[in-house]
């Protein structure tokens, strides 16, 4: 076998077994899935977008699973999450203050990735 064969066998073997830890959880669990979601903040007052603040952050809650993300970073995916439908409350948060928030209702799939879209926040400044 060439090196560009082991290499090309290599990363096969290397995606098959990602691909298959996609939809389990820690303890190989498979009725599991994530939630994918984006954002991005705009003025209250006139639409403008807005640029995240040093000390703002995204915080989801879904079911009894609360994440944490560093604003700027403007997309995150959840830890895993059994599957099921939930009611789940996006929040932007400054220095602990709640600036702004969306509650929307998740399907979660088992061994899939939920793309929730995009999550406007809107911020009075």
């Amino acid at each position: 076998m060439t090196r560009a064969q082991r290499l090309r066998a290599g990363a096969l073997a290397l995606a098959l077994s990602l691909s298959g830890l996609a939809g389990c959880g820690e303890d190989g669990e498979t009725n599991v899935g994530r939630v994918f979601f984006t954002w991005s903040l705009e003025s209250e007052v006139d639409g403008a977008p807005l640029a995240c603040a040093p000390a703002e952050v995204v915080q989801i809650t879904i079911g009894n699973t609360q994440e944490t993300f560093d604003c700027a970073l403007g997309a995150a995916t959840t830890a895993f999450l059994v599957e099921g439908t939930y009611v789940a409350t996006f929040d932007l948060l400054d220095a602990g203050f709640l600036q702004s928030a969306v509650t929307l209702e998740v399907p979660v799939s088992g061994g899939d990735v939920t793309d929730m879209g995009h999550i406007l926040f809107t911020v009075a400044e």
